[in-house]
């Protein structure tokens, strides 16, 4: 990717709401707070990940990204926390039909 047309952004995950990418390629997911479940169109397996774990998008098309509270870590009560390193024009979020609940990035980081 051309490091002039990348952005990193850290977006809270919430329970039950989808973070979306397109065309992904190349793009870097890291996990700072939380488990995310991950799934990307092409390619043949899901990957799960924890704090401090990244992935590497290596399939173009639909990428899902949700937050994941496996059956040991109920009482896990924040959402997810998951910085993207990928172009501006990759990143859409998948937003709530209610206003009260739409998913904003957390910030920006550099």
């Amino acid at each position: 990717m051309n490091s002039a047309t990348e952005t990193t952004l850290r977006i809270a995950l919430p329970p039950r709401r989808l973070l979306s990418l397109r065309d992904a390629r190349g793009s870097t997911l890291r996990v700072c707070s939380g488990m995310v479940w991950i799934t990307a169109e092409d390619c043949a397996d899901d990957v799960f990940l924890a704090a401090d774990e990244r992935y590497v998008v290596a399939c173009d098309g639909l990428v899902l990204v949700e937050m994941h509270t496996p059956r040991a870590a109920r009482g896990f009560d924040g959402p997810a926390s998951v910085e993207i390193r990928a172009p501006e024009r990759v990143i859409g979020i998948a937003h709530d039909p209610d206003p009260k609940n739409q998913l904003e990035p957390s910030s920006a980081a550099g």
